[in-house]
C-alpha cells in the first residue's frame, strides 16, 4: 500500500505527452488567464453598483493582460531554468508554472493600477470589491481552472498512450525463464503450472480460472485460491492486473482495443477482450511499455 505522499510524488511526475511544444501550453495558460477574467467579469456584472460597459472591459482587459504575462514570463522562466526538464512537461511543473503565473499576474496587475490613465478605473474596482476580496475569490477560481485543465491533459496524455497498443504487437520471443513453474493455491488443492503457458486469471468467487496455452488451444481450470493470492504468487514482470477481476500474461497481449471511452486487452488464442479498469488502465500501459 503505497503513502498518500508517494501517491501524490508519483501524480505530479506524470508525464504530459500532448504539451510537448510551447504553443501547447502556451494555449493552456491562456485558458486559465482567461477564466480567471471571466470570473471578474461576473464578479462586477452582477454588482448593484457596477462600473460601466466601458470600464467593466478595461478592467477586465487589465485583468487578463496581467495573468496572462504573469503566466507567460512563468513558463519562460522555467524554459530558461536549467533545473527543470521543459522538454519532459509534467503535472507538478504545469502546476508550477500555473501557481507562479497566477503570483506574478497579481503582481503585474497591481502595476498596471498605477498606470496614470488605468488607474481610476482601478480604484473604482477596487473600492466595489476591495483588493483582498477579489484576491480571494481568484485564488478558487485559478485553482479549479488549473485542476480541470491537468486532468484533461492526464486523460489524454495515458490515453496517447494507450493508443499507440492499439496495432499488434509481436510476440515475445521465448527466454531463460521459458521453463519456469509456479504453484497456486495451497494444500490439496495446489496446482502447478508453467508461467509461460498462463495466458490469463479471471476471479470466481473464491476460486480463479486458469486460461492456459500450452502446445494448442487455449484451455482452463478451476484453482481453489483468490485473485489476490494468485496475483501475489505471478512475477510483476510478466503479469498485469488489469481488472479487478482479471490478470493477464502481457507476453500475451497483442493489443488494446479502444471502444469508446473503454479499453479492452486482446489476448492471442483469446476470442474475449478483456476489460481495462478506469482505476487501472494508467498501471497497465505503464507495464505494457517496460514488458515491450
Amino acid at each position: 500500500m503505497q503513502s498518500p505522499v508517494s501517491v501524490i510524488l508519483g501524480y505530479t511526475q506524470t508525464p504530459l505527452l500532448p504539451l510537448r511544444t510551447p504553443i501547447q501550453r502556451f494555449k493552456l495558460l491562456l485558458i486559465v488567464a482567461s477564466t480567471i477574467m471571466a470570473a471578474v467579469l461576473l464578479v462586477h456584472a452582477f454588482s448593484p453598483q457596477g462600473l460601466s460597459a466601458r470600464e467593466l472591459a478595461i478592467h477586465a482587459l487589465m485583468v487578463w493582460a496581467g495573468f496572462l504575462l504573469g503566466m507567460t514570463l512563468a513558463a519562460l522562466a522555467v524554459v530558461i531554468a536549467p533545473v527543470f526538464d521543459h522538454d519532459r512537461p509534467t503535472v507538478g511543473l504545469l502546476w508550477l508554472i500555473s501557481a507562479l503565473g497566477f503570483v506574478l499576474g497579481i503582481l503585474i496587475v497591481g502595476a498596471f493600477d498605477r498606470i496614470g490613465t488605468l488607474a481610476p478605473v482601478a480604484a473604482k474596482a477596487t473600492s466595489l470589491h476591495g483588493s483582498h476580496s477579489m484576491l480571494l475569490r481568484l485564488i478558487p477560481v485559478w485553482a479549479l481552472a488549473t485542476a480541470f485543465l491537468v486532468r484533461t491533459e492526464v486523460l489524454r496524455a495515458y490515453e496517447s498512450r494507450l493508443a499507440a497498443f492499439e496495432a499488434p504487437r509481436k510476440p515475445r520471443p521465448p527466454g531463460d525463464d521459458e521453463q519456469a513453474m509456479v504453484q497456486l493455491g495451497s494444500g490439496k488443492s495446489a496446482y502447478s503450472v508453467r508461467l509461460a503457458t498462463i495466458l490469463l486469471v479471471n476471479a470466481e468467487e473464491n476460486y480463479c480460472r486458469l486460461v492456459i496455452r500450452d502446445n494448442g488451444n487455449p484451455t482452463s481450470t478451476l484453482v481453489r485460491a483468490t485473485l489476490e493470492s494468485v496475483a501475489a504468487s505471478l512475477p510483476p514482470s510478466n503479469f498485469v492486473r488489469v481488472h479487478r477481476s482479471h490478470v493477464v500474461n502481457a507476453d500475451h497481449v497483442e493489443r488494446l482495443r479502444r471502444r469508446g471511452r473503454r479499453f479492452f486487452v486482446v489476448l492471442r488464442g483469446v476470442e474475449e477482450d478483456i476489460p481495462v479498469s478506469r482505476q487501472r488502465y494508467k498501471e497497465v500501459v505503464t507495464r505494457l511499455e517496460a514488458s515491450s
